[in-house]
């Protein structure tokens, strides 16, 4: 892996925090809520609790929490693949955001979010086993691997301070507050800023334009950045177009890796079954790695339907080292799509009406999630893999409209004074009834 990648990007992240507490730092945990603050303005509503690190969770509840969300994740991908076209998402992106906008619901919102999302845990160790396990992946050195959250306000809207501890202390998130109301694609373009410096400039302008409007109360992020080198990399020299055959017929040439040349293999963590051939592809370190299914001619929706966490798992502890000739298309592409149909087909319905109740983030006024927006993007060559992803959760509300200004047109006969303001006196009075002569 380049070692100055991961020290530039490190400097990134060092100087972003620096900047957001330099722009709102204010220790009142609901400090700058005027309704009438300019676009580039920005304060925070922040916790005084910091962000719990490297917290000790129990080894089952982790893999609750990571079986969880592959069921959720699986659940997700038979959503999204009757869409044609390449996929690619990520869930724990996903995830993440909805367990930060979960975290302040209650009742029967709480309950469908808990069962669309597949989470098990109770409440307080739901949060606290992710700060976890965010902890432990952005800790491995091995890769680049960069997870960062953070919540955006509406600065005229009073939090719950129990959710702002509960951001702070399990997603190292403060509130930013800004003004929906009066610029509300200023504050979009803020977010898409945001959003772009943390996956190393691979996703832009996650929020279209029209997503963010004067009734948006809050937005919450999450930015995913991966760049790995292959434990094993792919040769370049050899890497030719070949005819890649498409589903449902036809073929195109895509440009083929191969590690060797001729018959010459190379040992992998390799599976064969009824449904597909596996091999696994490691990363540097080994730690992470790639794991590619592939189907017979023409079942690819056959291994869609069937696949679940229970086969995935199988397939993966029956990978053994085998010597394999390995050619593979190197691709690249970016994934973008809004989610809101797709969690209401897993069962979270209530979360998008304003029968919501996120009473646990907000206590005056009704709110709900008004849409769910993720982007990624993945590249795969002969050297690697870089892969980003990020996902806005945008809640809305019933605000009240901006007060009506009065209006004081100048357009007929007046008088006028100048004065000293200190002691009263007039120092010139006047009238005016033709301002042209």
């Amino acid at each position: 892996m380049n070692r100055n990648r991961v020290f530039l990007h490190s400097a990134v992240k060092v100087l972003t925090i620096a900047a957001f507490a330099i722009t709102g730092c204010d220790r009142n945990p609901n400090s700058g809520n005027d309704p009438g603050t300019a676009a580039d303005a920005i304060s925070a509503a922040k916790s005084e609790l910091a962000r719990e690190l490297f917290p000790a969770v129990d080894a089952d509840d982790r893999d609750s929490l990571v079986t969880g969300n592959t069921r959720f994740a699986l659940d997700l991908y038979t959503q999204l693949s009757s869409r044609g076209g390449n996929l690619f998402f990520s869930p724990y992106s996903i995830s993440c955001a909805l367990a930060m906008t979960y975290g302040g619901s209650r009742n029967e919102t709480e309950r469908e979010m808990r069962e669309a999302l597949r989470f098990t845990l109770e409440n307080s160790l739901l949060h606290k086993n992710f700060n976890a396990l965010t902890a432990d992946l952005d800790a491995d050195t091995s890769v680049e691997l960069e997870i960062a959250n953070q919540a955006w306000g509406r600065n005229n809207i009073t939090f719950v301070g129990e959710y702002l501890d509960l951001l702070a202390l399990n997603y190292g998130s403060g509130m930013n507050l800004l003004d929906f109301r009066n610029h509300p694609d200023e504050c979009r373009v803020r977010i898409n800023d945001w959003v772009s410096e943390h996956t190393g400039d691979k996703i832009n302008d996650l929020l279209p334009k029209g997503s963010i409007e004067p009734v948006t109360a809050l937005v919450l992020t999450n930015a995913i950045y991966f760049f790995g080198d292959w434990e094993t990399p792919f040769d370049a020299a050899l890497s030719r177009e070949e005819p890649f055959h498409l589903y449902g017929g036809g073929e195109v040439a895509a440009s083929m890796m191969r590690f060797n040349d001729g018959e010459e293999t190379v040992s992998l963590p390799f599976a064969k079954s009824d449904s597909c051939l596996a091999a696994e592809l490691p990363y540097a370190g080994e730690r992470f790695s790639m794991v590619v299914l592939l189907p017979p001619s023409g079942a690819l929706d056959t291994i869609q339907r069937q696949l679940n966490v229970e086969k995935l798992d199988r397939i993966i502890r029956n990978l053994s080292m085998t010597d394999l000739i390995v050619k593979m298309p190197s691709f690249s592409f970016t994934f973008s799509t809004p989610l809101k149909r797709h969690f209401m087909n897993l069962g979270m319905t209530v979360s998008f009406t304003e029968d919501a109740d996120f009473t646990g983030m907000r206590l005056e006024r009704p709110m709900w999630i008004d849409e769910i927006y993720h982007k990624a993007f993945i590249k795969v060559n002969e050297t690697g893999t870089e892969a980003a992803a990020a996902t806005a959760v945008v809640m809305a509300d019933t605000v009240s409209a901006l007060p009506t200004p009065e209006r004081f047109i100048v357009d007929r006969p007046f008088l006028f004074v100048i004065r000293d303001r200190e002691s009263g006196t007039i120092l010139f009075m006047g009238r005016v009834v033709d301002p042209t002569r």
